[in-house]
């Protein structure tokens, strides 16, 4: 509460000419030069535009308040959508990397399972020339007992011409497998995600 700068008073009037606050009793013993209805109107002005002023004030407070509100509401939801948008594109990332996984492995368990069937053959198609070189050497040690040289060279002849049938196989290319590690820098493969933008 304002009070009259010379009398202990509450001032009731606002003299503008003056730009004094006044008390009754100024208004009455130095204001006489002033009508007393053109005090009360010039302070009824004056307080109508120090309410005006107010009004506007507290309008704009409030409508910045709830601007604040609305923006911390559309903030807050912009987080949670680019949170979203960052566990969708981690879970994309990771669903391409474990397909990729599993093909590659499906690839290598498909491998080992039809070379083994190769290498089977190729071992019995070795063991069957062993088995029939071993006969041969079998034949030619019994051979060294016939003392006849007709009977021996007859032996020597029948074991020579299965070898000749036999011809030595050749080993073939065994078939290797090496996985080739990718050096990829780690930001390369984050390079998948978006950036952050804060404005």
């Amino acid at each position: 509460m304002s009070f009259c700068k010379v009398h202990d008073e509450n001032f009731i009037f606002y003299c503008i000419d003056c730009n004094m606050p006044i008390c009754k009793i100024c208004s009455v013993r130095k204001h006489k030069k002033h009508d007393m209805s053109e005090i009360h109107e010039s302070t009824q002005e004056f307080q109508a535009e120090v309410k005006k002023v107010i009004d506007s004030r507290i309008k704009s407070v409030k409508t910045n308040l709830d601007k604040i509100e609305q923006g911390t509401g559309n903030y807050k939801s912009e987080i949670k959508e680019a949170i979203r948008g960052i566990a969708e594109d981690g879970k994309q990332v990771k669903q391409w990397i474990d397909k990729k996984v599993e093909a590659l492995i499906t690839s290598l368990e498909e491998k080992e399972t039809a070379n083994p069937e190769v290498f089977q053959s190729i071992t019995t198609a070795f063991q069957n020339d062993l088995g029939k070189f071993v006969k041969c050497q079998t034949a030619l040690n019994e051979c060294q007992k016939v003392a006849n040289a007709s009977k021996l060279l007859t032996h020597l002849k029948h074991i020579k011409a299965e070898l000749d049938v036999e011809s030595e196989k050749q080993l073939p290319l065994m078939p290797k497998i090496k996985y080739n590690k990718k050096k990829v820098p780690e930001r390369e493969l984050l390079n998948v995600f978006g950036d952050i933008f804060c404005q």
